[in-house]
């Protein structure tokens, strides 16, 4: 086998797990995607699925195609997963609590944290308080272009 790191299945695996980490933590779904592409690319490699010994070519040509056959399958599954019917994700949004961790001020904006999610937002035009501080609990009651309308909870 070729002595460099394209050639290795054990850096395609590290590939994969770290792509799909990054995934998680940055959102969109394109890096699950090559993540898994890369695993798939690791997992023929190391098995020598291609019945014979594994070169940078044939990685780098599994990887570009593994990907984009987890793309095909997967997408709509996904796409499917995080719209609801009327085509807004996140409906389920509504009307549940979220925590500031920036202040807001009416007609500005902030970031909440709604489980585990952190999300820009802004006060409603309909609240009566001005300013929302860090570390209150709001009432999330409505959602406009992905930007969270939030009032502050009766206490």
């Amino acid at each position: 086998m070729e002595n460099n790191l394209l050639a290795d299945h054990t850096a395609w695996y590290i590939l994969g797990i770290t792509l799909i980490i990054l995934e998680v933590k940055l959102g969109g779904i394109g890096l699950f995607f090559a993540g898994l592409g890369a695993i798939t690319t690791a997992a023929f490699s190391q098995f020598s699925i291609f019945g014979f010994e594994p070169s940078i070519l044939s990685n780098v040509l599994c990887f570009l195609i593994a990907t984009t056959i987890w793309t095909i399958i997967l997408w709509k599954p996904f796409k499917n997963f995080t719209i609801t019917q009327k085509g807004e994700g996140f409906s389920d949004i509504i009307g549940t609590e979220a925590t500031t961790l920036s202040p807001i001020k009416k007609g500005g904006a902030g970031n909440v944290k709604w489980s585990g999610a952190i999300m820009r937002a802004k006060i409603s035009i309909t609240s009566s308080c001005s300013e929302i501080n860090t570390g209150e609990t709001v009432k999330i009651v409505d959602k406009v272009d992905g930007i969270l309308i939030v009032d502050k909870e009766s206490q």
